[in-house]
């Protein structure tokens, strides 16, 4: 499946959740309630047969560690360059600078990045990028605190709820697959094969999910707003051309490369603006970013996919 098929797909999921949720066919509750499902069952089943549906060798295992790695050293430099970019493009005082670097760094993973690797590149690139992203989940409730509003998350109470979510089955799912595989037994067929039909459904739905949020959005909040748009194109151009720059000089594996490309091309993380709200960093515009760069990669992210294929090709 090439990048264009796959972002026309990706395309009619999105509109199909817009459209059903236009239409009321679903209400505001169906979005919190399947945003859970996904999150507390269809993806840990998701990681579970990635992991332990196939016939990973100690290479593969080596090669997840280094995407973990990998993953830490992508968040530092997209903190970094989503910083200075700030500074450059934001008003110094403007509370949503912090929004514009949350966004730089985290693109939304879960609920797009699952679904594209997975029918662009197939399971085994797949396994390397749910390794890439188990960071990922750590820092995402851990970063947005200091970056949208530093004095708040360091009180009390505060960043121990944000910390909280850390045990949730989405990130407790990958070391739980782990540690199943490494048995000495299997886990029965029937149960194996009614966890991998479970496991099925995440990438539609996730994709039907990213189209309800963004129904709700309020066509006032789609300002024609400056920083929107500065925003949109640090998470859409600038940030996956920075990973994709940065990574290029240096001899990684393919399934590395092509993981963290992909992660910094995908739009911004849909839980910004939970974060954005709670720390009082405008929301609206939080929102609006999430729904331009939503709709923005249906067109830049297979050039991203086409440009990291291209450079492959000449290296070898």
């Amino acid at each position: 499946m090439n990048a264009v098929f796959l972002s026309l797909q990706m395309a009619l999921l999105i509109f199909a959740g817009i459209f059903v949720r236009r239409k009321r066919i679903v209400d505001e509750r169906f979005e919190s309630s399947l945003s859970s499902l996904i999150s507390n069952l269809l993806l840990p089943c998701m990681v579970y047969t990635v992991i332990n549906g196939g016939s990973f060798t100690k290479e593969a295992f080596q090669t997840g560690a280094a995407a973990m790695l990998l993953a830490l050293l992508v968040t530092a430099i997209l903190w970094m360059t989503g910083s200075l970019y700030a500074r450059l493009f934001f008003p110094a005082k403007s509370p949503f600078a912090g929004c514009a670097v949350a966004a730089m760094v985290f693109s939304n993973f879960t609920f797009m990045g699952f679904p594209i690797v997975e029918a662009l590149y197939g399971k085994d690139v797949l396994f390397t990028f749910m390794m890439f992203t188990f960071p990922m989940r750590a820092t995402i409730y851990i970063l947005p605190a200091f970056v949208m509003q530093p004095a708040s998350s360091l009180r009390g109470k505060r960043l121990r709820q944000r910390l909280r979510p850390l045990l949730s089955p989405s990130v407790l799912s990958v070391p739980i697959s782990l540690l199943i595989f490494a048995l000495p037994f299997s886990v029965p067929a029937p149960i194996e094969a009614a966890i991998e039909m479970i496991g099925s459904a995440c990438s539609p739905m996730a994709m039907l999910l990213c189209g309800i949020s963004l129904a709700a959005i309020r066509r006032e909040d789609l300002v024609s707003d400056r920083q929107v748009l500065w925003s949109v194109i640090g998470r859409n151009v600038i940030a996956p051309a920075v990973v994709l720059g940065v990574l290029s000089i240096w001899p990684l594996e393919l399934p590395l490369y092509r993981t963290a490309v992909v992660y910094a091309a995908l739009p911004t993380a849909s839980l910004l603006t939970m974060f954005a709200v709670e720390y009082k960093a405008d929301a609206p515009k939080m929102a609006a970013n999430i729904f331009l760069s939503t709709l923005l990669s249906i067109a830049t992210l297979p050039l991203w996919v086409y440009l990291v294929e291209a450079i492959i090709a000449l290296r070898s």
